[in-house]
């Protein structure tokens, strides 16, 4: 197998015994939207602030659903009172990617004349947290998405699913080509301030945190009731 340099990047050439060339391309995408939402340092170092006097308080820990180590406010009703950098960031900025996010993947028609909301959670992970394989397929949810504040070096990433894994196995296909990861740290580094959104179906996992340093996010779903 080799790469075709007139191909696209997905796009992989075989050739059989005879000759004859095969070409390997994907056949549907999931929509995955990144975008820098160009915060200063300022912004983001009050965002965690933030984050860590409510952890201050409240004294979360993991929520008790899931099976991994996290700290999170998930399911907490932990809200952002709109003096908060962290509600402002997300009213005007985070909200204008998910527009155009919408726009472009959801039918509109669902949610005429609905109540469209946000859930919103922070994660820390400390050293040696992780968190294990799951997707956001709850509350009516639209869309998820991700804001990161803080990734340390071996700090743990984010790895993406292929949402056809159960199919494909279904049909035979082998393991390494059925649960397929993408690894975005490889290509597209998960920078403070980079924001990603995609379909509340796509599993999802975080590597551990090899670091001394606290990986913190803020994720986030969007809800149509």
């Amino acid at each position: 197998m080799k790469k075709n340099p007139n191909l696209p990047e997905d796009n992989y050439e075989f050739y059989t015994q005879q000759g004859n060339l095969l070409i390997w391309k994907p056949l549907f995408c999931v929509p995955y939207y990144t975008v820098d939402l160009d915060l200063s340092s300022n912004d983001i170092s009050i965002m965690i602030d933030e984050i860590y006097n409510i952890q201050e308080e409240k004294k979360f820990g993991r929520p008790d659903a899931w099976s991994c180590n996290v700290i999170s406010s998930y399911n907490s009703n932990t809200t952002f009172p709109p003096n908060t950098k962290i509600y402002q960031v997300f009213n005007e900025r985070v909200t204008f990617a998910l527009i155009n996010y919408m726009k472009d993947n959801i039918d509109m028609s669902i949610i005429k004349n609905r109540k469209i909301d946000f859930s919103i959670w922070y994660n820390i992970y400390k050293k040696g947290d992780w968190q294990e394989k799951h997707d956001h397929m709850s509350n009516n949810g639209i869309a998820s998405g991700i804001l990161y504040l803080k990734t340390p070096v071996n700090g743990g990433t984010t790895r993406w699913y292929n949402p056809l894994e159960k199919l494909m196995i279904a049909c035979g296909a082998n393991e390494s080509h059925a649960t397929q990861t993408l690894d975005r740290d490889t290509e597209e580094p998960q920078k403070p301030g980079n924001l990603v959104i995609f379909p509340p179906y796509v599993d999802h996992d975080v590597s551990p945190n090899f670091s001394d340093e606290d990986r913190i996010t803020l994720s986030f779903n969007v809800n149509v009731r």
